[in-house]
This record gives C-alpha cells, structure tokens and sequence, in this order.
C-alpha cells in the first residue's frame, strides 16, 4: 500500500503541474510537451487503478486495510475527476483510453484470478502430496504393528523355551554337585579300607 500512495503522490504532483501550465491555455492540444505529459498522466492513472484495484481484492497481503483501501478510491476519484475537469477532457474514461477503466479493471481482475487459481494449484498439489506422506507412514506403522503381533508369540515361546532351560541347567548342576559329593565319599572310603587292611597286615606279620 505504500508503494501505491508514493506512486499517487508522484501521478497527483504530474496532475497539479499539467493544471497549472496547461489548464487555461487554448492551444494546448497542439503543444507536444502536454500531449506528452497527458498521456503520461494517463499511462499513470491506469496503472494506479490497477494496482488499487489488485490491493482491493487482496488487502492483507499489501498491509492494507479496508478503510486503506476506501480512502484511496475516493482519493483516486477525486484526481481523476480534477484532471478531466481541469485539462479540458470532456468524459473522465478518456483518461484511460478509448475502452474506459472498466476493460482495465476486466483485465487486473482476470489476472487476479489466474494468480488465485494458480494459488490455490500449488496448495492442492502441496496437501496432495503431504497426505500422500501421511498415508505411506500410516501403512509402515500398520505394517509395524502387524510384524510385532507375528513376533510376540515368537518371543513368547522363546522366553518359556529360556527359562525350562535354565530349570534343567540348574537340575544338571545340582545332579552334578550331588555326584561330586559322592565320588568323594566312596574315594574317602576306599582309602580308610585300604589303611585298615594295611594295619591289619603289619599286626599280623
């Protein structure tokens, strides 16, 4: 919006100075120097009202607001009404061409369009592709889920196979402890015989 009203300030001065140099003069359509000014003026005020125009259908995105936006229509009205009054232009559609402002304001609001539909394109394609992403992780997830309730009876049947193994290392080991105590038991016993015989042997020799 505030490249708009620069550019208003700029048109406004152009408008005062053609009034001033030009307003009263008879011969003034044969001067090259106004004729250029005017259509340079008039180059200007279509450019504004299409501008305006474009600020109007969109304000947020030019930092406008409405009340902005309604005080430069009626400021832009009023330069142009000044202009056709002041330098002699018998209809203010004059200013803008053969065709008048309204084939201006046809042409600015198709174009917004286009912007807005191709907008409205790339957000489509954006939320296309984004709930595509959406999808593939909700099926890896549900692919998870599925993997872990094929797994868990699995491991399930590993931890009972775990623990009836440790149960029979433990019975092994306590088998073996018991044998151990044994084996030296009978190699104790042994050896007591043997040192009886032995004594035995040397009383009676």
């Amino acid at each position: 919006m505030l490249r708009w009203q620069n550019e208003y300030t700029q048109t406004k001065t152009l408008a005062d100075d053609l009034i001033i140099q030009y307003g009263y003069k008879a011969n003034r359509d044969s001067d090259a120097i106004f004729r250029t000014k005017q259509n340079l003026l008039q180059s200007k005020l279509n450019s504004l009202s299409s501008e305006l125009f474009a600020i109007k259908q969109s304000p947020a995105e030019h930092n406008a607001s409405l009340l902005d936006v309604q005080r430069a229509e009626q400021e832009l009205n009023t330069l142009k009404t000044r202009a056709s009054e002041q330098l002699g232009i018998s209809a203010p559609q004059q200013l803008f061409g053969a065709k008048g402002p309204a084939n201006v304001m046809s042409l600015d609001a198709h174009r917004v369009m286009e912007q807005h539909d191709s907008r409205i394109s790339d957000q489509d394609k954006k939320i296309e592709v984004l709930s595509r992403i959406v999808g593939q992780t909700g099926d890896i997830a549900i692919d998870l889920q599925h993997q872990l309730n094929e797994q868990s009876p699995l491991i399930s049947n590993i931890n009972t196979k775990i623990e009836h193994t440790n149960v029979k290392v433990a019975k092994s080991t306590q088998k073996a402890v018991t044998l151990q105590n044994k084996a030296a038991t009978c190699s104790l016993w042994c050896i007591i015989i043997l040192l009886l015989i032995a004594i035995c042997l040397v009383a009676f020799l």
